[in-house]
């Protein structure tokens, strides 16, 4: 997650924070980003070999086909306003 250490993934009903992994087949799966008080969702980045199917809503699918990871993007509320 970027920022690191704030907010968690939901990875088909599973909750992880930053750093953690979890092992799965082959499929697709239905995430969502917890995003933390202060932060807004801002877009999802998938590495290796897993695809997001939209990278910009909150919630949303991905296919792994072997490994990779996810990131999740926050941006600060506070610096959107100042935009």
């Amino acid at each position: 997650m970027e920022p690191p250490d704030i907010g968690s993934i939901t990875f088909s009903g599973t909750t992880y924070i930053n750093g953690q992994s979890g092992e799965y087949v082959a499929g697709t799966y239905q995430i969502e980003a917890n995003v933390p008080k202060g932060y807004i969702f801002y877009n999802w980045i998938a590495t290796g070999r897993f695809s997001v199917a939209n990278s910009e809503p909150q919630q949303t699918n991905v296919i792994m086909r072997v490994s990779g990871s996810l990131i999740t993007i926050f941006k600060c509320s506070s610096d959107l306003e100042e935009l």
